[in-house]
C-alpha cells in the first residue's frame, strides 16, 4: 500500500464527522464510490482530486527542505 492509499482510506473512515472551517462553518461528506460529496456545496471532489493534490504535496517536501538548509 502506498501513501496516497494510506490517506485515501483515513478520508473514508472520517465519512460522516463533523469538521469546522477556519470561519466557523461546518461540513461533513459522504463517499460516492470514488468521489467525495460535500453536504454544504453541489461540488463533488474525485478521487483524482485528491490524488493530483497528494502527488504535488510530494513534491514540494524534498524542495522545502532545500530551502531550509
Amino acid at each position: 500500500m502506498n501513501d496516497f492509499d494510506q490517506v485515501w482510506k483515513r478520508i473514508e473512515a472520517l465519512e460522516g464527522e463533523t469538521f469546522r472551517q477556519i470561519r466557523g462553518g461546518e461540513f461533513t461528506y459522504e463517499m460516492v464510490g470514488t468521489t467525495m460529496k460535500l453536504d454544504r456545496t453541489n461540488q463533488n471532489l474525485p478521487w483524482s482530486q485528491f490524488e493530483q493534490a497528494f502527488e504535488h504535496i510530494a513534491e514540494e517536501r524534498p524542495r522545502r527542505r532545500q530551502r531550509a538548509k
